[in-house]
């Protein structure tokens, strides 16, 4: 679980992003004020947001779409110049309004600088926060004019302390020092609820068209894609090949998932014969999101995948069993005479799940 005490909040503001009542965001002009239940509540959601199971890691997108601004290049001005905040984070929100639409909720958009406790105060090596905060009762703000110009104060936040809300959409922009050696710019949250409570990651809008940042596959996403990518492929383009080469081609997506590394390219020319069918293979595994055809397996989706065995025949036969019991459980042999395939199955418990023909009649 990760400790709020290992972050240390610099400074914060909140800007009002409510698409569906306002043609424009609230701005606020002035810092929140960090008083220590508001301190307590910002730096909780940025610890858990941070490490949460879902948080991925991105690189920002070099250049960024076209007559868009560039996010990173706000970033860096906060970066660059602390005075700069105010107008940067103003900038990031208003940004932030016009990739809203009907199908994404109004909301708070709570922009922070932050050190970890481990880092010298003064390095400057501060991480930049993104928090958009989705209305709630536990969590209300109050828009008030001090002298000319705005600011956006929270109330009730008691309450919203207490509360067990998980946020669904954030991002943490790394310091220019660590972005090198940590491989990546950002962590992200991008996440959305599902049915009966769960939540997943997702690409959308806030990723994509907000942040403007490419999440590249991790070793369990690269792992499934290679597999189910292939296997699909497999079933559209093999169905001519002699049946020896399409077993092999099957077989040997196993054997790749059991080396150190995937190497996509070279078993493509190990079972694909033709140059333009492994052209289109690979084009679809990288249209698919497979950018890096080298790769290392994921250990968990290795056993996942690799423990059961599938088999398909005539009339959509289809069987699939662990794959440590196919030569105790089922027997194949080969009929020359009529080049039939004859399938052996020994079970003790054998029940019919769907269909009016019972074959064991």
């Amino acid at each position: 679980m990760p400790q709020t005490g290992d972050i240390r909040i610099d400074r914060a503001i909140l800007h009002i992003v409510d698409h569906e009542t306002s043609a424009e965001p609230q701005l606020s002009d002035l810092d929140l004020l960090l008083t220590p239940p508001v301190r307590a509540f910002l730096t909780r959601h940025i610890a858990a947001s941070r490490e949460h199971k879902n948080s991925r890691t991105a690189l920002f997108v070099d250049p960024p779409p076209e007559d868009e601004p560039s996010l990173r290049e706000m970033c860096d001005a906060i970066f660059d110049d602390p005075d700069a905040f105010v107008i940067q984070s103003q900038r990031i929100a208003t940004h932030l309004f016009h990739h809203l639409s009907g199908r994404t909720s109004p909301g708070d958009l709570v922009v922070c600088t932050f050190v970890e406790a481990s880092a010298d105060p003064e390095s400057g090596d501060r991480w930049v926060a993104m928090l958009k905060m989705d209305p709630s009762d536990a969590f209300v703000h109050d828009r008030r004019q001090e002298n000319g110009q705005w600011r956006v104060v929270l109330r009730r936040i008691e309450e919203a302390i207490s509360s067990g809300q998980e946020l669904q959409k954030c991002a943490f922009v790394l310091p220019r020092a660590l972005r090198e050696a940590r491989g990546h710019h950002l962590k992200v949250l991008d996440q959305q609820n599902r049915r009966y409570g769960v939540r997943e990651s997702v690409a959308s809008f806030f990723s994509e068209g907000f942040l403007q940042c490419r999440i590249p596959l991790n070793r369990a996403e690269q792992t499934a894609k290679f597999v189910r990518v292939t296997l699909r492929w497999l079933r559209r383009h093999a169905r001519d090949w002699p049946e020896e080469d399409r077993a092999r081609a099957e077989a040997q997506i196993g054997e790749q998932l059991q080396q150190e590394r995937v190497d996509v390219t070279a078993y493509a020319q190990g079972v694909i014969a033709s140059a333009e069918q492994r052209d289109d293979y690979l084009n679809t595994l990288r249209k698919e999101g497979l950018e890096d055809l080298v790769f290392e397996p994921d250990p968990r989706q290795r056993r996942k995948l690799t423990a059961y065995a599938e088999f398909e025949g005539d009339e959509d036969l289809r069987i699939r069993l662990r794959a440590e019991a196919v030569g105790r459980m089922m027997r194949c042999e080969r009929d020359a005479a009529t080049g039939e395939t004859v399938i052996t199955i020994r079970t003790t418990h054998w029940r019919q799940t769907r269909g009016e023909v019972d074959p064991c009649k």
